[in-house]
């Protein structure tokens, strides 16, 4: 026979065996609930929309400007009117639509020391819905990391350097469609 005190000892081990099972698993289920990250902002929100115009200008008087035309391809407007290189100017789209913001600035800087007024660089969107979109773009920040930069009546904000300084590009190298030249036969 088991004794009395056998049987309390035996019936105790049990009740530690279901609580320390109880315990593991509602860690599992905690430990399971993924911590919410912040969803990631653009420059410009044209999720679901498409850009059919966009043209960059710099204080120093280069702009570029290329528009879709109604064939479906694309034409430089500014700084001549040539057609354009559609593989370069997709990509820039894509790198439009991608300036991902690095953080809003919730201080009041002077505009004038971060490149602002007036601003270095100006990008200016056109949608298939007519709606335009312009954001100014200042100075590098002090990391390297990003631009400021902001939309009209929002809050400053740091872009991506690595997106502004691609189309920075087009100014000094326009994705102009050059026509291969036939090279007379050796």
């Amino acid at each position: 026979m088991i004794r009395r005190p056998t049987w309390v000892l035996l019936a105790i081990f049990i009740i530690l065996i279901g609580v320390l099972f109880l315990w593991q698993r509602s860690q599992v289920v905690s430990s399971g609930n993924a911590t919410p990250t912040p969803a990631i902002e653009f420059l410009f929100e044209t999720q679901g929309k498409t850009i059919v115009r966009f043209r960059i200008s710099s204080m120093d008087g280069h702009s570029i400007e290329v528009l879709k035309a109604e064939d479906g391809l694309w034409e430089l407007v500014e700084p001549v009117e040539k057609q354009g290189d559609s593989a370069r100017i997709e990509s820039g789209l894509s790198t439009i639509a991608g300036l991902r913001l690095i953080t809003k600035l919730d201080t009041d800087l002077d505009k004038r020391i971060i490149g602002l007024d007036p601003p270095v660089n100006e990008l200016e969107i056109e949608l298939e819905n007519g709606e335009n979109m312009v954001a100014f773009i200042g100075e590098l920040t002090p990391t390297g990391g990003g631009y400021y930069a902001y939309v009209e009546g929002e809050p400053l904000i740091v872009v991506d350097s690595f997106g502004i300084e691609s189309l920075i590009k087009f100014l000094t190298d326009p994705p102009i469609f050059e026509t291969p030249t036939p090279s007379p036969p050796p």
